[in-house]
């Protein structure tokens, strides 16, 4: 019940211990000094905020950038991505790689949330980008769904449906209820509502903060479960599932290199290698001409995200199918994803694979991968194309109920 207090605060219309209004932040541009000079205009708050874990014990072992006449290309790092998605993770980890560059979260809006080129103008002045790496960090879909049901950040309308199990979870349509005041003030054209966004692109528009004296853990934890349910960015209408936001969210990564000059894309599950993380070390500091930090002391870099550690249930095969039916794979394409794309350390079977593949009566050369608790089959039917699915909200591919084929053979028997 207090994962839901934000949203039935919402609903009825009445803050609960209100600290004040959450409304968008002013944009003020200050300018980036670099060597004594200023060389372009940038939001204050990219200067202000600098992500590093100051845990770390022991000094840098200094790689000094490729090229020693010439300065950094880069002199900061944003790093942006969806929930769940190890964003504020890596964003510590770039800050302890690259010790001279500034390192944040969030862009021209907040570091989950969708971004738009229209917002870099402020007074008149386009923030200058030049000196600015986007980093975009993306989690295999199958895995950030699981993560996400576990841990539905902002979107409290959708931890009962957690309960309810998986299918709910993935078929539920992406938005929440308002109260009255809000939808008035939302109906007003250009309204400003909150994380930067404008009347009709994100429910509910206005977003109180919530404030629990003296129980700051409370405090937090009700930040991360204030309703922000963002519109479909085509038509302003709410969005048909989370599978269907996250489609949106890739394209609009996607839509953003035609904008931002210097971007980079990153897989988390492959940051957990040592090749893959020494790649993205050598890549960043030779393209960018960095400065670099190896290790610190005896202590080599490593990512290190909470989600790694998380408990998640055993998923079926039913659950791989329904997800397989529905993501949109021609947009995953475009970063690596396919459905036969699965991390073996974060996804496990609940039952043996001998058995799957005989409930869905597999044979052995269908099946992609078993081993390691895998199994997932890259011909399975679905009903209908998914490509070609028109969402209602509460019914997608595969929504329906399987059979239960060992029941039907059970009773075939007895008859």
């Amino acid at each position: 019940m207090l994962a839901l207090a934000p949203l039935l605060s919402m609903i009825l219309g009445i803050p609960l211990l209100v600290d004040r209004p959450t409304l968008p932040d002013s944009v003020a541009l200050e300018p980036l000094v670099i060597a004594g000079r200023n060389t372009s205009m940038v939001p204050l708050s990219w200067l202000r905020n600098r992500r590093i874990d100051a845990g770390i014990e022991g000094r840098c072992n200094f790689t000094p950038r490729p090229d020693k006449s010439a300065e950094q290309k880069i002199q900061m790092i944003r790093v942006i991505g969806e929930r769940n998605s190890g964003v504020d993770s890596v964003a510590n980890l770039l800050g302890r790689m690259f010790p001279n560059v500034t390192v944040g979260t969030g862009f021209t809006r907040g570091k989950f949330w969708f971004q738009s080129e229209s917002l870099l103008i402020h007074q008149g002045v386009r923030v200058d980008l030049s000196k600015v790496l986007v980093v975009v960090v993306l989690r295999d879909p199958i895995s950030w769904l699981r993560h996400f049901q576990k841990s539905p950040l902002h979107s409290p309308a959708h931890v009962y449906s957690t309960k309810n199990g998986w299918r709910s979870f993935l078929s539920k349509q992406w938005t929440t209820v308002t109260s009255s005041v809000d939808q008035k003030f939302a109906a007003v054209e250009g309204a400003k509502c909150q994380a930067r966004y404008l009347s009709g692109q994100v429910l509910p528009c206005r977003q109180s903060r919530f404030n629990m004296v003296g129980n700051e853990q409370y405090n937090n934890h009700l930040r991360r479960m204030t309703p922000v349910y963002e519109m479909n960015p085509l038509n302003q209408s709410p969005l048909n599932n989370i599978m269907e936001l996250r489609r949106h969210k890739l394209l609009n990564y996607v839509n953003m290199t035609s904008w931002v000059p210097n971007m980079s894309f990153v897989k988390l599950d492959k940051l957990v290698q040592a090749s893959h993380l020494s790649k993205l070390k050598q890549v960043l500091a030779s393209h960018h001409n960095l400065d670099l930090c190896d290790s610190y002391g005896s202590t080599p870099l490593t990512l290190q995200d909470p989600s790694f550690q998380a408990k998640l249930p055993p998923i079926s095969y039913e659950q791989l199918n329904f997800i397989k039916c529905n993501i949109d794979w021609k947009s995953e394409k475009l970063f690596g994803f396919s459905p036969g794309y699965l991390d073996p350390s974060k996804i496990s079977i609940g039952r043996s694979a001998e058995k799957l593949a005989r409930a869905a009566e597999l044979s052995a050369q269908q099946v992609a991968a078993v081993g390691d608790g895998i199994l997932m089959a890259d011909d399975i039917e679905c009903s209908r194309d998914p490509f070609a699915a028109q969402f209602s909200g509460h019914h997608v591919v595969g929504a329906e109920r399987l059979p239960n084929r060992n029941h039907s053979r059970r009773r075939h028997r007895k008859g």
